[in-house]
């Protein structure tokens, strides 16, 4: 037999339950051989967690809290080069009552940053320095 279909019908008890089992099996015969099918070998993966690339801050100007939140920041000093001079200055938010931020480093000379609630809005202003990178 190359087709065979088959419905069943039952009716149970006082309400009527009908199950309808349907299967087809076409072009089957005793004599022919079901292909090998072979599943593809998997890629090895690797469970390791990719560490996070810290978020640096190099030459250029940030808002405080908009561009570059709140912490300690930490730079290795000036960029290596004829002129090594790293310097990092701050323009307070107008009605700021603190003095602006005024820091100058040479080659290998590093250099925290503390920003805080207070500096909220002031224009940091870096130049020639190693990135800055968040610490802790």
């Amino acid at each position: 037999m190359d087709r065979f279909d088959k419905i069943w019908l039952t009716a149970i008890g006082g309400g009527i339950w009908i199950t309808a089992y349907a299967v087809m099996l076409t072009g089957c015969t005793t004599d022919q051989k079901i292909p090998d099918h072979k599943v593809a070998a998997q890629p090895e993966r690797n469970h390791t967690a990719t560490p996070k690339k810290e978020k640096t801050y190099g030459d250029g100007e940030y808002i405080v809290t908009e561009d570059i939140p709140y912490g300690t920041y930490v730079s290795s000093g000036a960029k290596t080069g004829a002129f090594s001079l790293c310097t990092v200055t701050s323009e307070p938010w107008r009605g700021s009552a603190h003095m602006p931020i005024l820091k100058v480093a040479d080659e290998d000379e590093r250099i925290i940053l503390i920003l805080g609630k207070y500096n909220e809005g002031d224009v940091l202003s870096i130049d020639g320095c190693e990135p800055f990178v968040k610490r802790g």
